[in-house]
């Protein structure tokens, strides 16, 4: 926010200066009219017998009258001279005195003329100074900064560099040291003018110091800023023009007196001292400073204007100052620069009346060649007042010494000033043209460390207002300003509102602690209108068009270089929230928004980067983000809209969203402009609608619609059982999946890897556990749906296509089968498995579209049956299909699930343990082909056939199976040799036949010879045990087990 356009702080030093200049150049006459009586005589240079003086008194009377009076310590140097145009005694020790004029004489150079139309004196004794006396008529007091030479008056044309005029007698009493005037009194100089009513002036000899100045009825007093800015601290301070103390009086020796009758030879003597010479005169230590201390008091109505600038009223100023030996210190009032907004044309020399068409901040260029050793003044920043400083008042003005302790306004300072109101008003601030306005309770003004202070009262009148028209306002409970450095600081609550007519651009700042607002200094130094560094502290809140930002603490930095509107750089929050009109918001401890400027000058600056440190979190309707620590790097796209271009979030990160996606992690980094998020740690998950992938590295890709978990990981899901009558109540399926290398899923194309000791377990209903473990699984699924209505139609369920499963083979170490185990469970004893297929091989692969699963290569088959029709009576078979079966092959398995066909190749190996009769078979073969029936659910169980190639459900029961090649079965001691060999599970009978020359062998242990036929059929049932029949046709069925 740039600096309140009203009048300007500035003129509080002025003010202080002027006051100070009126005071003491006022009693700089009464000083001298008030000069004390003669000490004792010392060493006279003149005859020490009376009787060669002729006496005042018996000088001719109503003659004119000239007396010359010299310095006592300077023979040589006349002090004062007193003329008049009539001299005449008119009793009781008075003199009359007509039209007279007294010139003194200032060792420092300067004059002094005091003029009236008569004088009346009270000199009981004519040899020494009057004791009292009274001034009337046009009395007239002018200054001169120089004469012709020592004790010569300056010429008419000369004029004074001050004038005081009189309207009714000055009186004035040499005991008491005491002046008064009753009437009005004008005082006009270079620097100020004043004017008031009823004038008294007490001196104190002893003491060196001002007793009182009481002006009853002020008036006006008018500061020309002119004169008092051209004054620079390193040529002529303005404390020694307006903190001259009463001057040094000429101390006379010798004083001759000329009328217009004859010379006498008879001299008055005034102030004479004791003097030693020099060469006898001890050396004495240096005195110790001489400090007084005064407090100046204007009542009642005053107002401070500079016309066309401004004006501030108030009920009372006051003005704090402490002298060094008799006048302010050199840095009493500190010079303040301030820089011009924008450059002037250059300055022409100014006069009191100040043309219109002049600007009034105007400096000049600083010189491009500055003599050498010389320290810059401020010349761009240098504020030159082209406007007299007028001050009104209607009540009384005080002048009193301080004999008490150190005033707090002057522990830190030479020179304080305040302007304060009555109880229930305030002092108010205006400046129409700029459309400014302000109030305060009281306003105080440091100018020796040009600081000013603002005090404000919780009331409507009291509290610290300052209001720009079109541009904004400001409330405060207290303010003070630094002039040097450019700080301005609020130590309470308040607030800034900027007005505008669109209800969308107004902004507003408010805090409960305090705020600091530091403007920037150029290069000489001088303070500009350009922020350079802003802080709000204690709930602070900034609003606009919907938007929000809250901090406990609220740190702005910006470069003033940059017009103000995109000076923004840096925005710091401690414990901070921001939210948009869109309702996302973004918490942290310590929260940093980086801004670089808009392309085009005078636009808004745009957020480049955002760090939150600490309890972080961020958040939209329909998402939420938690982290330690978040960082955000943003840009501008074409449209001008702000991005996201890179995330990251470190640390405790905790992501969930409307759709119940949820991510944890330790680190989360997100590039928005590809839509990748990579979270990485210990215990890292992503959860959606029941799925939950885990691991330590897992990189989500929007627009390929994939992830990937590096190194081991895990991928579980949940499937809802309500249908399932065997479930219990809330009781979820559950699919398990562990890898040690990596897991990527592709939704594009429909792939899914896992690698490295993978591991998946499925529960697909409450009485079912299917396995799988591999070194490397691969799924495929249906391409993901087309959103075109004509491409894709409706959009499609995925669809599961293929799945390999290989396991792992590594030299010099035993190979790892992948395998496949499905287990089923008793429903009355859910820890009874009554059914497992344990399935094996380098490699599984499943084509769920063919229906078919296989295994290229060695592998094996396990399948357990313990179910029993409870229904059907205890079976009697010795090869019951209730028991435990094992295939082995060495070339390849295919399962085709559509026929209910499954081919083994390759050494095939079959053995069978029934659970009823414990009796084992085994039949070793070429090839294999079986044929099973798939068991279908029971009604009313609410389970589905499963389509999962990998899931060969143990409901798939063995109709016959047909081994061709060297086929040799063994059974209850016996064995059978032949080339094919069918066997049907339904009839428990196996039907063998040679093909070619060869023959059926039947080996049985308990007969002293084979048996060997082209066919033969083995009953083995309980009924047909040992039953063998020869040469019996091949049976044929038109279908398996038929």
């Amino acid at each position: 926010m740039a600096s309140p356009s009203g009048i300007s702080f500035k003129a509080l030093g002025l003010i202080a200066a002027g006051v100070l200049a009126l005071i003491f150049l006022t009693i700089i006459g009464v000083s001298i009219m008030l000069a004390p009586p003669a000490p004792p005589k010392g060493p006279d240079l003149f005859s020490e017998n009376p009787d060669d003086f002729i006496d005042i008194e018996d000088t001719q009377s109503g003659g004119a009258m000239l007396v010359t009076i010299v310095d006592q310590n300077d023979p040589t140097r006349i002090a004062s001279t007193l003329r008049a145009d009539r001299f005449e005694p008119i009793g009781e020790g008075r003199r009359r005195l007509d039209q007279p004029e007294s010139w003194i004489y200032l060792d420092d150079g300067r004059a002094i003329r005091v003029n009236a139309d008569f004088a009346t004196m009270l000199m009981p004794d004519p040899n020494q100074a009057p004791e009292s006396g009274t001034l009337e008529g046009n009395i007239l007091l002018r200054a001169y900064d120089s004469t012709p030479a020592p004790g010569t008056p300056a010429s008419d044309e000369q004029q004074p560099t001050l004038t005081a005029r009189f309207e009714e007698p000055v009186e004035f009493e040499r005991r008491y040291l005491r002046l008064s005037s009753p009437g009005r009194f004008e005082i006009e100089s270079a620097q100020v003018d004043f004017a008031g009513t009823d004038l008294t002036v007490i001196l104190n000899d002893l003491r060196n110091r001002i007793e009182m100045i009481d002006v009853v009825h002020g008036d006006t007093l008018v500061i020309h800023t002119d004169a008092v800015n051209d004054q620079s601290p390193q040529e002529s301070p303005a404390s020694e023009q307006s903190a001259s103390t009463k001057p040094k009086p000429a101390t006379p020796d010798a004083t001759e007196t000329e009328t217009d009758t004859p010379p006498t030879t008879k001299v008055a003597q005034d102030t004479p001292r004791t003097t030693t010479p020099e060469s006898t005169q001890p050396a004495t230590p240096p005195a110790a400073p001489d400090t007084q201390r005064y407090i100046v008091s204007l009542d009642r109505d005053v107002s401070a204007s500079v016309p066309g600038s401004g004006t501030v009223n108030a009920d009372t100023l006051e003005l704090w100052a402490a002298f060094i030996d008799g006048q302010l210190p050199d840095d009493a009032i500190r010079r303040i620069a301030i820089a011009q907004n924008a450059p002037q044309e250059p300055q022409k020399t100014q006069t009191k009346n100040t043309p219109d068409n002049t600007p009034k901040n105007y400096t000049p260029p600083a010189s491009t060649n500055p003599p050498a050793k010389q320290t810059p003044k401020p010349t761009a920043a240098a504020v030159t007042e082209g406007n007299d400083l007028v001050i009104n008042w209607s009540g009384p003005m005080r002048v009193r010494p301080i004999d008490a302790e150190v005033p707090r306004q002057l522990q830190d300072d030479h020179l304080a000033l305040r302007l304060s109101s009555d109880e229930g008003s305030g002092i108010t601030m205006s400046a129409p043209d700029r459309g400014f306005t302000g109030q305060a309770k009281e306003l105080t003004y440091f100018a020796t460390r040009a600081v000013v202070k603002m005090i404000g009262e919780q009331t409507n009148e009291g509290i610290i207002k300052m209001q720009v028209d079109q541009g904004g306002t400001l409330f405060a409970s207290a303010l003070d300003v630094d002039l040097t450095t450019g700080v301005l600081n609020m130590p309470q609550r308040g607030s800034i509102t900027t007005i505008n007519e669109d209800p969308e651009q107004i902004a507003a700042v408010r805090w409960t602690n305090k705020a600091q607002i530091a403007f920037a200094l150029d290069e000489q130094g001088a303070i500009t209108q350009r922020l350079r560094h802003a802080r709000f502290e204690g709930a602070a809140i900034a609003e606009q068009a919907g938007n929000s930002i809250g901090a406990r603490v609220i740190d702005a930095t910006l470069d003033p270089t940059l017009p103000p509107a995109s000076a923004l750089t840096t925005l710091a929050l401690t414990e901070g929230v921001i939210a948009s009109a869109e309702k996302q918001t973004l918490t942290g401890r310590d929260l940093t928004i980086d801004f670089v400027p808009d392309a085009i000058p005078g636009n808004p600056p745009h957020p480049v980067r955002i760090t939150s440190i600490g309890s972080s979190m961020g958040r939209t309707p329909d998402a939420m983000l938690r982290a330690n620590d978040l960082h955000a790097e943003l840009f501008l796209d074409e449209s001008g809209q702000t991005r996201l271009r890179t995330a990251r979030a470190v640390g405790d990160v905790n992501y969930r969203d409307s759709s119940r996606t949820t991510a944890v992690a330790s680190n989360l980094d997100a590039d928005a402009v590809q839509e990748i998020i990579v979270l990485t740690g210990p215990d890292t998950s992503v959860t959606q609608a029941g799925s939950t992938i885990a691991g330590n590295h897992i990189t989500l890709r929007a627009k390929r619609r994939s992830v990937e978990v590096q190194g081991a990981g895990t991928f579980d899901h949940d499937i809802a059982l309500a249908q399932d009558p065997n479930a219990n109540p809330g009781q979820l399926g559950h699919i398990s999946t562990r890898w040690a290398d990596s897991m990527r899923f592709d939704d594009t194309l429909g792939t899914i890897e896992c690698i490295g000791s993978v591991r998946m377990i499925s529960t697909p209903d409450a009485l079912t556990r299917d396995t799988l473990n591999a070194d490397r699984v691969t799924i495929n699924l249906t391409p993901m749906p087309s959103s075109d209505p004509i491409a894709g139609g409706q959009n499609r369920q995925r669809e599961l296509l293929s799945a390999r499963a290989s396991g792992r083979a590594e030299p010099g170490k035993d190979p790892q089968p992948a395998s496949i185990e499905s287990r089923s469970y008793a429903v009355d004893d859910p820890e009874l498995a009554i059914g497992v297929l344990y399935l094996e091989g380098a490699q599984i692969l499943a084509d769920n579209q063919q229906q078919t699963l296989s295994v290229p290569g060695e592998g094996a088959l396990l399948l357990l049956d313990r179910e029993q029709d409870p229904d059907q009576p205890q079976s009697d078979r010795s090869l019951d299909g209730s028991g435990l079966t094992r295939f082995t092959w060495k070339s390849r398995m295919l399962l085709n699930r559509a026929d209910g066909q499954g081919t083994f190749n390759g050494s095939v190996k079959v053995d069978h343990k029934s659970l009823t009769s414990n009796q084992i078979a085994t039949l070793t073969t070429d090839t294999l082909v079986a044929r099973f029936q798939a068991q279908q659910p029971e009604p009313g169980t609410g389970a589905e056939p499963s389509t999962d190639p990998t899931s060969i459900s143990t409901g798939m029961a063995l109709q016959s199976a047909t081994a061709t090649g060297d086929v040799r079965f063994l059974f209850n001691d016996a064995e059978l040799l032949c080339d094919e060999a069918i066997y049907d599970a339904i009839a428990d009978s196996l039907f063998a036949q040679s093909l070619g020359d060869t023959l059926v062998t039947y080996y049985d242990n308990t007969q002293p010879a084979p048996f060997s036929a082209r066919t033969m059929r083995w009953d083995l049932s309980k009924e047909g045990r040992d039953r063998i029949e020869f040469n019996a046709p091949s049976p044929i069925r038109t279908t398996p087990g038929g």
